[in-house]
């Protein structure tokens, strides 16, 4: 067990962890949630305006045409104008309506989260890599699958360790990411068997 090496990979400290203990986030986590969720969704307004942009670009074009046709009596001409306007606004005005549904969606806000706590033997799951790759891992818990990790982190929290761990979800059952980790008692190397989810 290595306390710090365990607070220097997760990124948190005692006051963390005691307001963990209390089912709370700490002042410094909220920030850090906050700004997380902020930063990935920066860009989503501005990439909603460029695709409404592109999305108007063939209509505005094409609106002329379809009138110059309606006024020949080209009834041909007017639907393929119209036709082909309407797919091209549908395609590039849905994917500006994705990333603008995304700003205003608040399923990964600091208010959808769950703070929970699991407590029981460390495990890591190897995950396959591309040759070359840093060896990763999915960290188990007891019955429950956490973050992935990487190889140096098993050298701070033993396998077979009994850890309780500090995490959190969203309310969409997504998430379970480690906030903090307290080292309860040494326990023995576990099976190579995979747990099942939590």
């Amino acid at each position: 067990m290595n306390d710090q090496d365990i607070k220097d990979y997760f990124i948190f400290d005692d006051a963390d962890l005691d307001a963990n203990r209390n089912g709370k986030l700490s002042e410094k986590q909220q920030k850090k949630l906050k700004q997380q969720d902020k930063n990935a969704k920066k860009f989503n307004i501005p990439a909603a305006i460029f695709f409404f942009a592109i999305a108007s670009i063939l209509p505005i074009i094409f609106f002329p045409m379809a009138i110059s046709s309606w006024q020949q009596h080209d009834l041909g001409g007017v639907f393929g104008s119209s036709i082909g306007s309407l797919v091209w606004l549908l395609v590039w005005g849905g994917i500006g309506y994705f990333f603008l549904n995304s700003f205003f969606n608040d399923k990964h806000s600091i208010s959808k989260i769950t703070l929970k706590k699991v407590e029981g033997p460390v495990n890591y799951v190897s995950i396959k890599s591309e040759t070359g790759d840093d060896v990763k891992f999915t960290l188990h818990v007891g019955k429950t699958k956490l973050d992935v990790v990487y190889d140096h982190l098993r050298s701070a929290m033993k396998e077979g360790d009994i850890y309780a761990i500090y995490f959190y979800k969203f309310k969409d059952s997504t998430g379970n990411h480690v906030l903090s980790a307290e080292w309860i008692s040494k326990g023995e190397i576990l099976a190579a068997a995979s747990p099942t989810n939590g």
